[in-house]
């Protein structure tokens, strides 16, 4: 079987927008391709063991299912993977957190953003911070811009400049 194909009618089928939903073929359809090394299939099947769809739940076959497709650096595992083990393995977490943020992923902006803000998982760095809470903003995070205008307003990661700040609060609720 065509690895691409098996993986396509695998997505169509667990989510169901164009093919009937189906998640014991799409489990199939991911547990095949997977075999034959498709990294998108293996993260597919994580999902399946994680939510019981199409198969029974298994949260160890999940994680270690997520940790694979991870290592292989899909973003969509790495983000997972990373919320699923950040008060087990900070270090991982944060290191495949920079991955994503590395391949453009918006969420791993905002959520490094918030680490290094607070020093959670990471040593506290209000410049890093800034930096991932402006590339968050520049995606569209909400949240990020009312961030990034308090960290303009209050110098924090940055110079002060008030008139920045009420930009991003501005763009923030446009």
């Amino acid at each position: 079987n065509d690895v691409d194909c098996l993986r396509e009618l695998g997505i169509l089928c667990y989510e169901g927008e164009i093919a009937q939903l189906d998640y014991k073929k799409a489990f199939e359809c991911f547990y095949k391709a997977s075999g034959q090394g498709d990294v998108t299939s293996t993260y597919y099947l994580a999902l399946s063991y994680l939510e019981g769809h199409g198969v029974d739940a298994d949260e160890d076959k999940a994680m270690a299912l997520l940790a694979i497709a991870a290592d292989r650096e899909h973003v969509g595992a790495m983000m997972l993977y990373a919320s699923k083990i950040q008060d087990s393995d900070p270090n991982r977490a944060a290191t495949l957190l920079e991955k994503c943020a590395d391949c453009g992923e918006p969420e791993a902006y905002y959520t490094l953003a918030k680490w290094y803000s607070k020093g959670y998982n990471v040593d506290k760095d209000e410049t890093k911070a800034f930096k991932y809470y402006t590339k968050a903003s520049e995606a569209g995070n909400y949240s990020a811009m009312c961030n990034l205008g308090i960290a303009y307003i209050n110098g924090v990661g940055t110079k002060v400049c008030p008139e920045l700040g009420v930009y991003w609060f501005k763009k923030a609720v446009e």
